[in-house]
């Protein structure tokens, strides 16, 4: 089988082949991804018991909408001009670091308003949702990413 693979792939132009290349790591980083998440999350959901761990996916997706309105959809834009303008890139990063910034503690406050009016008796799932909203707070640093990417 190696063999037959080695054969095709000789036969290749150099751009394909490099093409080719990036697309096989890059799905095995995704089944990788895939795959320690599925055990991570089976996991998880054994040892929570399924009364907790409701409670952990009903915290996660009330927080995904208030998630959209913290990212400000920066993320591509980021990148493109990033690679428009390169001569910008500090510009462009300090500008998305401080919009995220400002975008993650908006997040931040909306969640917990809303859940605090949404869930007024329900202290676990109050308390669940603003740690979990916490992250948002982090989210400038995915700046980072855009970076390198």
């Amino acid at each position: 089988m190696f063999k037959n693979i080695n054969l095709i792939t000789q036969n290749l132009t150099p751009n394909l082949s490099k093409i080719l290349n990036n697309m096989s790591w890059l799905l095995a980083e995704r089944l990788l991804r895939m795959g320690v998440g599925f055990f991570i999350v089976a996991w998880m959901a054994r040892y929570l018991g399924t009364t907790n761990f409701g409670l952990l996916n009903y915290a996660s997706a009330f927080l995904v909408i208030f998630n959209t309105i913290a990212t400000l959809g920066l993320n591509q834009i980021v990148i493109r001009d990033f690679v428009n303008e390169p001569e910008k890139r500090d510009e462009i990063a300090g500008t998305a670091f401080f919009l995220r910034l400002i975008g993650g503690i908006c997040g931040f406050v909306l969640a917990t308003v809303a859940i605090f009016y949404l869930r007024p008796d329900d202290v676990i799932s109050r308390n669940t949702v603003v740690i979990i909203a916490a992250a948002m707070l982090l989210l400038e640093f995915q700046g980072i990413n855009d970076w390198f990417n």
